[in-house]
């Protein structure tokens, strides 16, 4: 739990619609500023009855002339949406930019008042996710603008997209376009002007727009030394001259800043979502920007929604409840995360050691190191239940069980989702694998081995995704580890293994049914010496294309391999080919191939080659391929749930060699599926981040 005693707070409550507004008005020191900066901080209904969920931020950027107490428009409309289970509980922060000497930052860093941008991406946040409760990731963070604050919205979304998830701006000044905006303003200031000219601009007395136009000088061309003897106060370079002509080097110092320029870096992959808005009637005449920025966004292929409606320059109700809604869909929920301990492992040898595990490492809910569960041949009630590890999610290591004659279930591992390292059993006493039910992924090798007289592999009903190899029996330096396993039910949804499969001296195992869910596989298959084994039924969906090698042979009662995966590999192998010593029909390659006859093999489309590079892969990854022809491509990841992690591209792609950069961000070590569609072909490839 974060400790506020080291802050200094004011607590403001306030009754309305019957529900709480919690929030804090305080204050904390800025490095960029150098000084004691206010922000106000939201926190979600029931934040204090639970010291250990994690909350999503949104950072609400308040509009010019404003303060960090203008959230407070926001906070009703929030807590009514959380209290009716629209959106997920969430903290809101807004930080005041309101610099002497003109109410407003633009978000950016000036010479004029100081460096605001540092102060916000920097000092703001590292002080919030470090005082609170929050999710510190870019899936955990998003902005909210009103006016000034939408094009800080704007701004920090394409300029840091690699800590926003999400973004919403209401009224913006999106562009310095002279034909969309800048004129129509330039006009307003003559206005504000008159007699003239010669003009003289001042911030104390002119109208909204010079004013506006003086302060956007103090963000874009401050000058401290300006020549501009027009201007008062005279610390900027004002963007109109005496007679309110454009004054182009001015104009060019606008340039950078302007967020038509600045989007042109947001591409589908960078998944930051987008929602804006603007009223038709808008007082500062920005509906025709917005709209043209909206077709902008269109024309690039980038995902968002524009909110359009006739109101004027201030954020409706209905642009409040979308863009809440909008950013929810995107950011994480709510969650308690892991606390990892014991790197370097731990060996359980004892029913005691396992009753006492949350005693003696409270809060241990995600074990960096190897796991151990190691019986005694010699005394076989070492071991009994595993109920004491109920609180364990991941194990980022090995996990082995060995021995542990007197264990009949599983249960207690029943939360453990992730296995970083291997997965190996030998010589256990349990029928099936029953509380498993939550692992979907084993990242390193899966052995079943000597002296397991497993009925079937139930329990592994979720595993979708083995990295390494899978041993259903192997040699060892002293033998043959043999399994009595009788068949492999439960593995129905594995669909994928990164390295070999290989069946090895299964004495009772008949057919491989269990697994007509895997389509590929990383290297070689391997079917040797299995006493039972009449038929390879069950491998049929394997795409020939990721076999390496293939071995089978000393299967005596083998006689039923032509299995479509088998026969597409005999008619074009990638690599060596044993097939011999098994019953009449498998015997030898001739042998399959001619049975092989009456089956029909699907043709695949002739696809192009994908290369992946590096993979495994730290944080970024290079997708390459060739296109014969222009076609549309999607490019999309998912993880081993199934759920979409990031879009890499969606539209048209011209004939040639194509590079798409994936940078995943904080997204967990694991395996990922690479899904392109290429016009109607659909392709996947396993990626691995490590």
């Amino acid at each position: 739990m974060k400790k506020f005693t080291l802050i200094t707070i004011i607590l403001i409550t306030a009754n309305l619609m019957f529900a709480q507004i919690n929030k804090i008005d305080t204050s904390f020191y800025s490095q960029a500023l150098g000084e004691e900066k206010m922000v106000d901080v939201y926190f979600p209904p029931g934040y204090d009855d639970n010291p250990n969920l994690c909350y999503p931020v949104i950072y609400y950027l308040h509009a010019w002339m404003g303060d960090q107490n203008a959230m407070g428009e926001m906070l009703s409309t929030v807590q009514a949406l959380i209290n009716s289970g629209t959106i997920d509980p969430l903290i809101m922060v807004s930080a005041d930019n309101s610099p002497e000497p003109f109410e407003g930052s633009f978000f950016v860093n000036s010479e004029l008042w100081g460096n605001y941008e540092d102060y916000m991406i920097n000092d703001l946040i590292n002080w919030i996710d470090t005082s609170f409760r929050t999710i510190p990731e870019k899936d955990g963070r998003a902005l909210l603008g009103q006016s000034m604050g939408a094009y800080g919205a704007f701004r920090y979304g394409i300029l840091h997209k690699d800590k926003f998830k999400a973004f919403a701006a209401h009224a913006g000044i999106v562009t310095f376009n002279k034909d969309l905006w800048l004129e129509a303003a330039r006009q307003k200031v003559i206005l504000e002007n008159q007699p003239g000219p010669p003009y003289a601009y001042n911030y104390s007395t002119d109208g909204l727009f010079t004013k506006g136009t003086i302060i956007m000088s103090g963000a874009f061309s401050p000058n401290a030394n300006t020549p501009q003897t027009y201007i008062n106060p005279p610390v900027v370079d004002f963007l109109l001259d005496e007679n309110a002509d454009y004054i182009d080097s001015i104009f060019q110092k606008w340039q950078p800043f302007d967020l038509t320029q600045q989007i042109k870096q947001l591409s589908p992959a960078d998944s930051v979502g987008i929602y804006f808005g603007c009223g038709t009637n808008d007082n500062f005449l920005l509906f025709p920007a917005n709209q043209a920025l909206n077709d902008t966004l269109d024309a690039m292929g980038l995902p968002h929604e524009f909110y359009s409606h006739t109101g004027n320059h201030n954020m409706p109700a209905g642009f409040k409840h979308g863009a809440l809604i909008f950013i929810d869909s995107l950011l994480m929920p709510p969650f308690i995360p892991p606390n990892s301990c014991l790197p370097q492992g731990i060996q359980f040898s004892s029913q005691e050691e396992i009753d006492n595990f949350q005693a003696n490492y409270p809060g241990c809910s995600e074990i960096e190191g190897d796991v151990q569960f190691w019986g005694s041949p010699y005394e076989p009630d070492t071991i009994k239940n595993l109920n004491g590890l109920s609180v364990l999610t991941s194990i980022n290591g090995n996990l082995e069980i060995l021995y542990c004659e007197s264990l009949n279930s599983l249960q207690g591992l029943h939360n453990v989702q992730f296995v970083g390292g291997n997965f190996i059993l030998v010589w256990n006493a349990f029928s099936n694998l029953d509380g498993l039910q939550s692992l979907t992924t084993i990242m390193g090798d899966f052995a079943v081995g000597e002296g397991e007289f497993l009925n079937n592999l139930m329990g592994l009903d979720n595993l979708t995704s083995i990295g390494g190899s899978v041993y259903f029996g192997y040699e060892t330096m002293g033998g043959t580890a043999c399994t009595h396993l009788l068949n492999l039910t439960g593995l129905e949804n594995l669909s994928s293994i990164g390295g070999d499969i290989q069946f090895y001296c299964n004495i009772l195992l008949e057919e491989l049914s269990g697994l007509s869910g895997l389509t590929q596989i990383g290297g070689n298959l391997w079917v040797l010496g299995n006493q039972a084994l009449q038929s390879l039924a069950g491998l049929e969906n394997i795409e020939a294309g990721s076999i390496g090698h293939l071995s089978v042979a000393g299967n005596e009662m083998l006689s039923d391999c032509d299995v479509q995966s088998i026969c597409a590999y005999l008619a074009d192998p990638g690599g060596t080919i044993e097939i011999h010593d098994n019953a009449p029909g498998c015997n030898s390659p001739e042998e399959v191939e001619e049975a092989c006859n009456g089956v029909a093999i699907e043709e695949f489309i002739n696809s192009p080659p994908i290369t992946i590079s590096p993979n495994p892969f730290g944080n970024y990854a290079v997708i390459g391929f060739d296109l014969p022809y222009s076609a549309h491509v999607s490019i999309q990841i998912f993880n081993t749930m199934g759920a979409k992690v990031a879009e890499l591209h969606h539209g048209q792609l011209p004939a040639g060699q194509q590079h798409i950069v994936w940078d995943s961000g904080n997204l967990p070590k694991g395996m990922y599926f690479c899904h392109m569609q290429i016009g109607d072909e659909l392709i996947t490839q396993k990626i691995i981040k490590y």
